[in-house]
């Protein structure tokens, strides 16, 4: 099987760097701020701008834009397929409840 030396490159230099914190995420998330911070480099925070709803104003809003209470679905072993295009701006929060359909 052919394989692209750039992607193994950076797969070996993400191995190391992982491997290097003990595979440990807070480690590695904590060396990533302080790269950031040591950079001097302008970082745009997007974190105050996603709107937190209350649960009646999610579905007065999903009642606004047409989206379906309930809708069928497939699974494949990994991704929810649904019978019908739900048309969801992106950023949209929904809830799903699975039940096995006979």
């Amino acid at each position: 099987m052919w394989e692209d030396e750039i992607v193994a490159e950076i797969h070996r230099i993400r191995q190391k760097y992982a491997e290097s914190f003990n595979y440990d995420l807070d480690a590695i998330f904590a060396d990533l701020r302080k790269r950031q911070a040591e950079s001097g480099r302008q970082f745009l925070d997007l974190s105050g701008k996603i709107n937190q709803t209350s649960e009646s104003q999610e579905a007065a809003a999903a009642a606004h834009v047409g989206i379906p209470q309930e809708f069928e679905a497939i699974f494949d072993g990994v991704t929810l397929h649904p019978k019908t295009h739900l048309n969801l701006p992106v950023g949209t929060r929904i809830r799903v409840v699975v039940q096995k359909l006979e």
